[in-house]
């Protein structure tokens, strides 16, 4: 199978991605009424997606916003983190994200949107194309063709290597601006994702 072998094509694809991430300008933003303001507006449009989404149907916030809104800033004392968007200069702040812990939305982690981005749960990465299975990923907006299959199994297993690999480096690559137990936890999602 292709992520059990060291290949060159796998070799290439770890390349270009480090490359694609290049090293991130992450710049905190003081504690501001502002600022909160904004916090609050991220709290209020995860309560809007809750709503909407299946996965949280029987899921209930038992903290209080305020509780968690006081968490998050306690949890950043140098300020809110905003990601520098390489192409733009514009400063983009970190998304609240309440996936990572699979634990519904009282525990939240502070991401980056590239990484959050790569933790999405629900994209296949492979499809039909006449008797053979192609595999795809996208990773910081840029499209990767993984290769064809025979089955839709292995079509799936090099995505699934793939998006692992994406969320380690990933990972790496932000480490020193992640929370440490949002970084342990994106090691363990990495490792559920191929497992």
């Amino acid at each position: 199978m292709f992520y059990e072998k060291n290949t060159a094509k796998q070799v290439e694809f770890v390349r270009c991605v480090r490359a694609l991430i290049g090293e991130p300008i992450i710049v905190c933003k003081p504690w501001t009424d502002e600022e909160i303001c904004r916090l609050k507006k991220a709290f209020k449009r995860q309560d809007e997606r809750v709503r909407t989404r299946e996965s949280y149907r029987d899921k209930k916030r038992t903290k209080k916003k305020a509780d968690q809104i006081r968490a998050v800033i306690a949890s950043l004392p140098d300020g809110y983190p905003y990601e520098q968007n390489p192409i733009t200069g514009e400063l983009v702040p970190f998304e609240l994200d309440s996936d990572l812990y699979g634990e519904g939305y009282d525990v939240l982690a502070v991401l980056p949107s590239r990484i959050n981005q790569a933790i999405k749960i629900g994209q296949k990465g492979w499809s039909a194309s006449g008797k053979k299975f192609i595999a795809e990923i996208s990773v910081c907006g840029r499209q990767f063709k993984l290769g064809r299959f025979d089955t839709a199994e292995d079509a799936r297993a090099v995505y699934l290597w793939a998006k692992s690999v994406a969320v380690v480096l990933l990972a790496e690559a932000y480490k020193k601006h992640l929370l440490e137990s949002d970084y342990l936890a994106l090691m363990l999602v990495s490792g559920r994702v191929n497992g």
